[in-house]
């Protein structure tokens, strides 16, 4: 069974991005674009991982809280991808925040790959 990851974004441009990533090293991919209003889409994809790139903080903030209060995903890893420091989402437990500027789209899968293996870090 390939690893099912789940990408939160609402920019349509970098959510087709990622998908088209984690499809090429064989991942099943879930992307919606609000993780509080498609909570049931989550529930029912079951991820292993998670993907958050989302504008505003706060959106980042409600996002991993979005994503660890539904049914069966409190424990699932989550990387935010981000502009700024991730807005305090590592309070949650986030796997890693990572920035725009910093990260290839390559090092981005790589690390929500490593964080379902349980080898997280920050890039």
């Amino acid at each position: 069974m390939p690893p099912r990851i789940l990408i939160v974004s609402d920019d349509p441009f970098l959510g087709s991005l990622y998908v088209e990533k984690f499809e090429a090293v064989g991942c099943a991919v879930e992307l919606v674009r609000d993780a509080v209003l498609d909570r049931r889409t989550i529930e029912g994809f079951g991820p292993h991982g998670a993907l958050g790139a989302v504008a505003a903080p706060l959106g980042a903030r409600e996002m991993v809280h979005a994503i660890r209060s539904a049914v069966g995903t409190a424990t699932v890893p989550i990387a935010v991808l981000t502009d700024g420091d991730g807005g305090g989402t590592d309070q949650f437990g986030t796997a890693s925040v990572l920035r725009k500027a910093a990260a290839t789209p390559t090092e981005v899968v790589a690390a929500v790959r490593r964080s379902i293996a349980g080898v997280a870090r920050e890039v």
